[in-house]
């Protein structure tokens, strides 16, 4: 620019610029000077309207932005099983375990907990609120894959947890001896169907109060081990 009266050629910087308001999510940052945001989300935060001005010697404009940051946190912080604890002990960041029940258990549920609230989660197909029990799970001799997924808020971020529920046999045949020490201690099954005590004792030659299944007696007999009375 030219200065007549002081026969000089100034040059003028343009003034102006961008501020916003009120403060971005954590992890976003404004360029003044071009008025860009940019960066990561860090965490959630719900739909707001953001005030953009661009501003210069004559004055300002102002422009909104509407900004929502979604989460994408597909974790479980708890999941818990009716019957049975997994193993290994949950953690968040394991996604594989597994259960063993009885015979007598046919069914299960499963409580899923999300660790955000904004998640949803789903057992076996079927959609579970995050901190209730699944509808029940029929349970066959054998094991049984139960299958817990989780979709964060954006939609697309998922995690999947699963369980392999082993459900005993039934039966007297079912049965495991226990602890070996000077001899062996067994805990009496109840035979099915039953196998009276009398007819027991008088076909095998052993004391009553030591019934076991029909295969271990077998198994004893074979290789002469003695019973702990």
């Amino acid at each position: 620019m030219a200065d007549q009266g002081n026969n000089a050629i100034k040059r003028i910087k343009p003034v102006g610029g961008y501020y916003i308001g009120p403060f971005l999510p954590a992890g976003l940052t404004f360029n003044n000077t071009t008025g860009i945001i940019s960066g990561t989300p860090t965490a959630s935060s719900p739909a707001a309207n953001y005030i953009v001005t661009a501003y210069n010697i004559a004055g300002g404009s102002p422009a909104t932005v509407n900004i929502k940051v979604l989460s994408n946190n597909a974790s479980l912080s708890d999941l818990v099983l009716s019957s049975g604890p997994l193993t290994p002990v949950f953690a968040t960041g394991t996604t594989s375990y597994t259960a063993s029940v009885a015979n007598t258990v046919t069914s299960v549920t499963v409580t899923p907990t999300t660790s955000v609230s904004s998640a949803a989660v789903k057992v076996n197909g079927t959609a579970v609120t995050s901190g209730t029990a699944s509808a029940s799970i029929a349970l066959a001799v054998g094991g049984n894959t139960v299958t817990t997924i989780v979709t964060a808020q954006d939609g697309t971020t998922t995690k999947t947890y699963t369980v392999v529920v082993t459900r005993a046999s039934g039966g007297a045949d079912g049965y495991i001896p226990i602890a070996i020490g000077t001899g062996i201690s067994v805990t009496k099954p109840t035979e099915t169907p039953a196998i009276a005590m009398t007819a027991l004792w008088c076909t095998r030659g052993y004391h009553p109060t030591e019934m076991v299944s029909t295969t271990f007696y077998k198994s004893i007999i074979s290789a002469n081990i003695p019973i702990t009375n």
